[in-house]
């Protein structure tokens, strides 16, 4: 009851903070997405846009390129009004209105009551003293909130074609077997994530919970011990899944990124990125990097660095990652919404018979609605694993200050929280998700970049 009133604070501080970014005005979920550029096709064409102008000064036109434009408008189709497309700038309306909207506000919501959680703890405990046991726990729904989200929008989709759900079903059985295979035969010496001593400390304390529940003195309780082929098991279990639903997220978002990078020479000028945008999108793929080897044993013992900094960086580098992909959340967004009008200037410009007017027409009406119509599907894609994985990496920085803390567990003390097996084992996660989207994002854009793939 006490350690509960302890808490009372920082959970009246995180609800209330939440409370403040969920007004009658505005709320935080709408504001991520609101302000970005989509496209629209009109309701009657405009009669004075330049492209649908006949003649209008071709006489001062060079005789080569006039020819030229003729003979485009000889093969060019009437397309009506969708010849032309608007570009109108997302209001909360449009956004709160677009479907999977409120798994996104959901996913919002936890992410942001688990980041002012932590940031109160810390403020909390530096001037009071009293340390925020909410965090960990939140940080764990907030993980398997946001694995529920990606779920809702990829597997349990009615708009998710079901040979794509028996692809990624096959992907995580592939990946469940890689996982297991990993966690058995990878040699300690290149890459140990303390997994056998987890395994241990996890069951010391089940040892001591199950001896203080049935008030038995010390030493007349047996000691749990755990196979660690079958705490593999679980632990693959999580993994794959997370991998899983990672492989959608990854190649959308790498199709934006070769969108912002090599945008149609056409269209350079309505998508051309920012040097800061360039420069986030680029550091991702450097921070991912960083932090897959920065649990490789040979690499770290060439930096000849103290332990206790290298257990540092590791949770550092987790949430450098994720922040990033957070900072690159608007871009990649945004990036997608270009694609409407990538589609929209492909489909006019291919040409055809006169006989596939009406059709293409109908083509080019729905790819472009039905972009921003998916708007908030994309947006938990591009949010779900930063949170994801920023959650691990609170879940490491936590446990690394209780250990530090002396909160983990003794043979000879009297806690029982196993601080150092959430900490191998939040990291093994963080490990594994970075890993993986490197590799996804790295083939993915390889593909674009050799023509294999094409926007």
């Amino acid at each position: 009851m006490g350690i509960l009133l302890d808490q009372l604070g920082y959970i009246a501080i995180s609800v209330l903070a939440v409370r403040l970014l969920y007004n009658g005005r505005w709320t935080l979920s709408s504001l991520l997405l609101t302000g970005l550029s989509a496209y629209d096709i009109p309701d009657e064409p405009d009669e004075k846009a330049p492209e649908r102008r006949s003649g209008g000064g071709s006489e001062q036109m060079p005789r080569r390129r006039r020819r030229r434009l003729e003979q485009e408008r000889r093969h060019k189709l009437d397309l009506g009004n969708a010849e032309e497309i608007v570009v109108m700038k997302l209001s909360r309306t449009t956004v709160e209105e677009s479907e999977f909207f409120s798994v996104f506000d959901y996913l919002v919501m936890l992410a942001a009551l688990t980041a002012i959680n932590f940031a109160s703890g810390l403020v909390g405990e530096a001037l009071f003293g009293v340390r925020n046991s909410i965090t960990v726990p939140l940080a764990i729904i907030t993980i398997l909130g946001g694995v529920w989200a990606l779920a809702q929008v990829e597997l349990l989709s009615d708009l998710t074609p079901r040979h794509e759900r028996m692809y990624m079903f096959g992907l995580v059985a592939c990946l469940f077997a890689a996982c297991y295979a990993f966690l058995l035969l990878a040699p300690l010496w290149m890459v140990d994530f303390k997994l056998q001593a987890s395994i241990k400390e996890l069951g010391v304390a089940v040892t001591k919970a199950v001896a203080a529940r049935l008030q038995q003195p010390k030493g007349e309780v047996p000691t749990v011990m755990f196979d660690p082929l079958v705490v593999f098991l679980p632990l693959s279990a999580v993994c794959c899944v997370l991998g899983g639903l990672m492989f959608t997220p990854a190649v959308r978002g790498m199709r934006s990124h070769y969108l912002w990078q090599s945008p149609p020479r056409d269209l350079r000028h309505f998508m051309e990125p920012g040097v800061l945008t360039v420069a986030i999108l680029q550091l991702r793929f450097l921070a991912a990097l960083l932090c897959i080897i920065s649990w490789i044993d040979p690499v770290i013992e060439l930096l000849n660095g103290p332990p206790w900094l290298l257990e540092v960086s590791k949770p550092t580098l987790v949430l450098l990652w994720a922040v990033l992909q957070l900072a690159s959340f608007r871009p990649l967004v945004q990036g997608y919404l270009h694609g409407a009008l990538v589609q929209w200037h492909s489909l006019r410009m291919r040409g055809g018979d006169k006989k596939d007017e009406q059709s293409i027409k109908t083509i080019i009406t729905l790819k472009v609605q039905v972009n921003t119509f998916l708007l908030c599907r994309v947006g938990v894609q591009m949010l779900a694993p930063a949170v994801i994985t920023a959650c691990c990496g609170l879940v490491m920085i936590v446990m690394r200050v209780w250990m530090a803390g002396g909160v983990t567990v003794s043979d000879d003390g009297e806690s029982a929280f196993p601080s150092m097996a959430l900490y191998h084992f939040g990291g093994f996660c963080a490990w594994w998700t970075c890993l993986l989207w490197f590799i996804y994002s790295g083939l993915t854009l390889s593909m674009y970049r050799f023509g294999l793939l094409v926007n």
